[in-house]
């Protein structure tokens, strides 16, 4: 169905509004505020740090970065470099930057692939989820959206006919399969009732970088549909010589490429179809056999079928449950678990990486006034974290030193 409108906290006014409700309004009731939260920006002396990494992460970093700056005098948080989840485990290992994200966690195979002499082993590192979002199957074919019967039916994908798509198996919009998924897509032909899709090829996209979105794709594909797509989930591109794909770099990419293409479909993080008019997404039928519409409560319905998470068990696609949306997945921060042997050189450029990405992984506390990162998360079309994965991203994090002494206390 057509989407809903976008937050707007990336504008400058937002950010300027967000940072002033800061402070607890007069006469609001008096809420006891998690004491790490409210150290969360109180540095030793000033301080720079750099990020880099998915752009899943690109729209919630580029409205929460400012909103951190405004309320922490003594830090410059430098803009995030959206390259993409390989982009950000090579920069993390090479220590261009304080700390990465990826859509898929680090594993000790993907640092065992690169030379850089700094990489370390997985050991070295600590990886906490940042933020929970969703993989939308966005489309931009003027035929359907034009129709009145998109208004009142939408359209349906099912994990066949995606798998199928991206294995080249299906390469027409009105192939028998899409079909069935909309048997009300009707029209009238020779008195007789006939599919109503376009008679026109697909073009299919993808991304052409090492993406982590990818991952959450694939990793979906392979595991509703393991004998159509047999591949293993993979942060690798899936256009290859052949097979007519187009590619994109970064969700941002791969947005821009389906908003100019009529007749296109791809996958990028929600945001981006909130972000662009043209775009709309699929509803796509879940391991419940419900056709089920990207949306936070649905992404979160997810979630909630995983209550605890690790960067070794993490994957929540094809959840069960009737109102989950399949194609589903966090968002990971990536930094050195010894800021010694970091890019940080200095005590306060360690406490604001450790206490920024704290800030990032958390809600403010009900009624209090504050704004946290995962609140802005939330207006960005994203679902806040659960409780459990905030938890976690704290217990990680207090993990951390510099010099011996944990930072995080």
């Amino acid at each position: 169905m057509k989407k809903t409108l976008r937050g707007t906290l990336g504008s400058a006014a937002a950010v300027l509004g967000l940072a002033a409700s800061i402070a607890a309004p007069v006469g609001a009731a008096t809420v006891k505020v998690d004491p790490i939260l409210t150290n969360d920006t109180k540095i030793s002396a000033t301080a720079t740090v750099a990020s880099a990494g998915a752009t899943f992460d690109t729209p919630f970093f580029s409205a929460a970065f400012p909103v951190y700056s405004a309320r922490n005098s003594k830090a410059t948080v430098g803009a995030y470099g959206a390259g993409g989840s390989g982009a950000g485990q090579a920069a993390i290992m090479q220590n261009t930057v304080n700390f990465a994200a990826s859509d898929v966690p680090m594993t000790a195979a993907d640092i065992a692939a690169k030379s850089y002499p700094t990489k370390g082993t997985i050991d070295d590192y600590v990886q906490v989820p940042v933020a929970l979002g969703g993989v939308a199957v966005a489309f931009h074919n003027s035929e359907i959206t034009g129709n009145k019967l998109y208004k009142s039916n939408g359209f349906n994908v099912t994990s066949e006919i995606l798998a199928k798509i991206y294995t080249g198996a299906i390469t027409k919009w009105n192939d028998t399969a899409l079909c069935a998924a909309n048997p009300k897509w009707l029209k009238t032909v020779n008195k007789k009732k006939v599919c109503a899709l376009p008679d026109h090829a697909i073009v299919v996209n993808a991304r052409s970088d090492s993406s982590g979105t990818t991952y959450i794709f694939t990793d979906y594909l392979h595991a509703a549909q393991p004998t159509i797509f047999t591949a293993a989930a993979a942060k690798t591109t899936l256009v290859t010589s052949g097979n007519g794909f187009i590619g994109g770099s970064g969700n941002q990419g791969v947005a821009a490429n389906l908003e100019n293409t009529d007749y296109s479909i791809g996958y990028v993080e929600y945001s981006y179809v909130l972000l662009n008019k043209t775009l709309d997404a699929a509803n796509v039928v879940n391991a419940a056999g419900k056709s089920v519409a990207i949306s936070p409560t649905s992404i979160a319905a997810a979630a909630a079928t995983k209550p605890t998470i690790s960067a070794t068990n993490f994957s929540i696609v094809n959840a069960t449950g009737a109102t989950s949306y399949p194609i589903s997945g966090y968002s990971w921060v990536m930094l050195r678990k010894d800021q010694s042997n970091s890019k940080a050189t200095s005590l306060a450029e360690a406490e604001l990486t450790v206490k920024l990405v704290d800030w990032l992984a958390h809600s403010a506390p009900k009624n209090s006034g504050l704004t946290f990162g995962q609140d802005i998360a939330a207006a960005q079309g994203y679902v806040a974290l659960p409780t459990q994965a905030q938890t976690a991203a704290r217990n990680g994090l207090k993990t951390v030193t510099y010099s011996g002494a944990v930072v995080l206390k």
